[in-house]
């Protein structure tokens, strides 16, 4: 009968998440080993670091201290001010800042790239004094180690781009401690398994380190303004010349703001219509990942059978403890078990946002509205009751 069919089809399905999770399990244990190692490269050419900033407050500016304590021996850190922020205060808490440290900043009034970040970064590259250029989020935290892993595989000419995958450790309001879990378990693991599988291809915005030459190669940051994904462009173009893309030895920490759930909602739907522009096949096919789902429509097909309810039981059981050992091999979220009850809403947020992503184009970033074009351009949208915020 068409119920047999169906069900044999999803259980084919659930069988293959299954392989899908337990090969993601295997991927983070072999990554979380290299973490271990001792970093043997001596190669410590200067770097210019560049910090565009969306936001300004207590984190943000510890994020960014942290980032001028490295230990290497020369490094610049050049900052960018959006003139949506109060200027004038910002500058006066970045100069003693500055102290005995080499960070300069740049007030970014003209409007040269349609991507906000980009926007800046354009805007604070002929300050930079380096060949070496390391890229990175403002809501990312470092240790002072953090440089001298990032840069070290640039010692490989064929190495075009090295990126970073980041965790979160602390989660200050629930829909934090959802966001959390999603990069934790979710998000880090996918690249790994996307790195075994195909390779890497892309770059991550919590990190992207590269030579001035490799950048000028992919047409400068001026080929990439209008596009909302910078950090997969860069990483993609630079594969596309032949470079290897790596994965540093090193995790980032993403520090997140006390965000409520419409912050979080905002922020996966952009990631989500973002990751479909950019892989679209890739994207399709995660949904064989999503197995929280599939046990789901495994019980709903089998009439609601005493077997369904103990394979979604079990599945609940297996998704709870695969996070506990992915979010401890990467030494994310702490306190887990507080946080554990979440998983299954977070997966079937995740499932609603993996559909959600299909029914449109636009996003929000930055406190702005943007349409996403076919080809992963966008273009700013001005609803009129915003059109002077």
């Amino acid at each position: 009968s068409t119920m047999h069919w169906i069900q044999d089809l999803v259980s084919l399905i659930i069988a293959a998440s299954l392989v899908y999770h337990v090969l993601a399990m295997y991927e983070v244990t072999r990554f979380a080993r290299g973490l271990r190692r001792r970093l043997e490269s001596s190669f410590q050419p200067p770097v210019t670091l560049l910090k565009p900033l969306v936001m300004w407050n207590d984190q943000t500016r510890e994020n960014l201290v942290s980032f001028c304590h490295q230990r290497y021996p020369a490094y610049q850190v050049l900052v960018g001010i959006p003139t949506h922020l109060d200027v004038d205060a910002l500058i006066a808490e970045l100069t003693p800042l500055a102290e005995g440290t080499t960070l300069q900043w740049a007030v970014c009034h003209e409007q040269v790239a349609t991507n906000p970040k980009l926007n800046e970064v354009m805007q604070l590259l002929p300050l930079a004094r380096h060949d070496v250029l390391v890229l990175s989020d403002a809501d990312m935290r470092v240790d002072p180690s953090y440089l001298s892993h990032t840069v070290a595989p640039l010692q490989e000419s064929e190495v075009g781009v090295v990126t970073a995958l980041y965790r979160v450790q602390a989660a200050p309001t629930l829909a934090a401690a959802i966001e959390a879990l999603m990069i934790n378990v979710d998000f880090a693991p996918s690249v790994l398994v996307a790195r075994r599988l195909f390779g890497m291809a892309f770059a991550l915005g919590a990190t992207i380190a590269l030579r001035r030459d490799v950048l000028e190669a992919i047409g400068g940051f001026t080929a990439l303004a209008d596009y909302l994904a910078d950090d997969f462009q860069i990483g993609y173009r630079a594969a596309q010349l032949g470079y290897h893309v790596v994965l540093a030895d090193y995790v980032v920490e993403n520090r997140l703001p006390a965000m409520g759930f419409r912050d979080l909602y905002r922020h996966q739907l952009r990631w989500a219509r973002t990751h479909r522009v950019c892989r679209p096949t890739g994207w399709f096919l995660s949904i064989i990942t999503h197995v929280s789902f599939w046990a789901t429509v495994w019980w709903a097909v089998s009439g609601f059978s005493k077997a369904g309810w103990q394979l979604v039981g079990a599945t609940l059981v297996f998704r709870v403890l695969e996070g506990r050992y992915v979010n401890a091999r990467l030494n994310g979220l702490r306190g887990f078990w507080r946080c554990a009850w979440l998983m299954p809403l977070k997966d079937l947020f995740g499932f609603a946002i993996w559909v959600l992503s299909f029914t449109g184009n636009r996003v929000h970033w930055a406190g702005r509205d943007y349409r996403i074009l076919r080809d992963g351009r966008m273009r700013r949208l001005e609803p009129r009751n915003s059109a002077h915020k």
